[in-house]
């Protein structure tokens, strides 16, 4: 929350505030819980009697937002890394790494464990029946009724490397010609046969997946996954070809972005810069809806490509 805003809103409480803002870390920003923005709503109410989508719009440019944040850490592994491998005969190609909590809850669903809800990897069953919105309303238990499309923005920081050699040489220290990757997913809950409609909880067994999608063949249903080139509309973030050591890359979808993939200023900055379109247009972003799941899986193609993952985080924003 910045200075001004406290200032022009609630002049009373800057002081305390700032103070607060100024014992966190230099690098830190607050960040507000659910409890936070309704305090927030009620007094920007009380004090200046603004309708209440005037009090939204303030809130909404203050990015004064209630988050989930998710956190893989494979330091402590052999190695200190997590990877996926370009051939399928030495390990995944395509490596499950995190999901969010579902968009709109401040907590996990009731009964479910954190590390293995953020960590196990679905079952690729199709979906066949979505529930309900007032249900996930009632599961997420915010007092207020969320939108339908909540969600405000999406931070990725990931910190992985390649196999650190290999590729076009003269495209070394860029992202050209890289055969490694991340993508971004989406799961949502089933509420078909087989699952009780009368479950107090949402658990991780009822999350279907609806992109990486799923298809039936003679093997059964199974990924879909794509055999060589990323998909730009999930791409989140190639590595860095070649690299010698870790890279940390910061990854923001917003609401806000309306920019066209297409044009070639924006295709230019795209592929400089090694990220997905989504970094510019915010399809993704504004396409979520309440109980929506966003998963993360590392990529790798290839025989000797290695995607080599120290640390993900995943944080999720939404507006109340």
């Amino acid at each position: 929350m910045n200075r001004l805003f406290w200032n022009l809103i609630w002049p009373s409480l800057a002081s305390a505030k700032m103070e607060h803002l100024e014992a966190l870390d230099g690098n830190d920003l607050y960040e507000p819980t659910v409890l936070d923005v309704l305090v927030v709503r009620a007094m920007i109410n009380k004090a200046f009697g603004l309708a209440p989508e005037l009090v939204d719009a303030v809130i909404d440019a203050a990015e004064y937002w209630p988050h989930s944040t998710v956190i893989g850490d494979y330091r402590q592994l052999q190695g200190g890394m997590k990877a996926a491998v370009g051939s399928s005969s030495r390990g995944s190609k395509n490596l499950f790494l995190a999901r969010s909590q579902p968009l709109g809850f401040a907590r996990h669903p009731a009964g479910a464990d954190p590390q293995a809800w953020a960590e196990e990897e679905p079952k690729p069953i199709q979906l066949q029946k979505e529930h309900p919105r007032e249900k996930l309303q009632d599961l997420a238990k915010c007092p207020l009724t969320l939108v339908e499309h909540p969600c405000r923005k999406i931070v990725f920081t990931i910190h992985s490397r390649d196999q650190g050699w290999g590729g076009n040489v003269q495209d070394h220290g860029t992202y050209k010609s890289s055969f490694t990757w991340f993508d971004a997913g989406l799961e949502r809950f089933e509420a078909g046969d087989g699952v009780s409609a009368s479950a107090p909880a949402l658990d991780a067994s009822e999350l279907r997946s609806i992109w990486p999608e799923v298809r039936t063949n003679e093997q059964g249903e199974q990924y879909i996954h794509a055999d060589l080139l990323s998909d730009p509309e999930h791409l989140v973030q190639f590595n860095l070809l070649a690299a010698a050591r870790v890279m940390k890359h910061r990854v923001e979808w917003s609401y806000l972005d309306d920019i066209d993939p297409q044009s070639t200023e924006a295709a230019e900055s795209l592929e400089r810069v090694g990220r997905g379109t989504n970094s510019v247009d915010g399809k993704f972003v504004r396409s979520l809806k309440l109980g929506d799941v966003v998963t993360l899986w590392a990529r790798a193609r290839f025989a000797g490509w290695q995607n080599r993952v120290q640390r993900v985080q995943m944080d999720v924003y939404w507006v109340v």
